[in-house]
């Protein structure tokens, strides 16, 4: 179980910020680390279901995420560093606006908190759009 602080861009200036619980658990035999998200975005309650894993066959890492906001299935892939504390993924976001290229990244900053951090490319180059910092709850 973890708590989380959510910040998001909608443009320049400060972050909307917010708070939400993610439960988190492995499944399907320790394959996959599947994840249920609940919070809110802006004044609007957000539930995400998601999951990550890493294909022996393509050695490349992979997850899908599926929320309340949106009603398609996104899709990322890429690989993790040296030391093997950051994922990085990358997608496109189907949307109004087109086919948007994103890139997430997964940090481990220590055993009981980590991150996410997303950054879209809107026309205008890459720009970090949201950063969720989870903490372990603590039983």
């Amino acid at each position: 179980e973890w708590t989380a602080v959510a910040k998001s861009w909608h443009g320049p200036g400060e972050p909307n910020v917010s708070e939400g619980h993610s439960s988190n658990q492995m499944i399907l035999g320790g394959r996959f680390l599947g994840y249920q998200w609940k919070g809110n975005m802006g004044p609007m309650e957000f539930q995400g279901i998601g999951a990550l894993g890493y294909d022996n066959f393509k050695k490349e890492y992979q997850a899908i995420w599926m929320d309340s906001m949106s009603s398609s299935i996104y899709y990322t892939a890429g690989q993790a560093s040296e030391d093997g504390k950051t994922i990085t993924l990358k997608g496109t976001w189907e949307s109004p606006m087109g086919k948007l290229p994103n890139r997430m990244v997964y940090e481990l900053l220590g055993p009981d908190s980590y991150r996410i951090t997303s950054y879209t490319n809107m026309g205008r180059g890459e720009l970090k759009d949201m950063e969720l910092t989870f903490t372990r709850v603590k039983k």
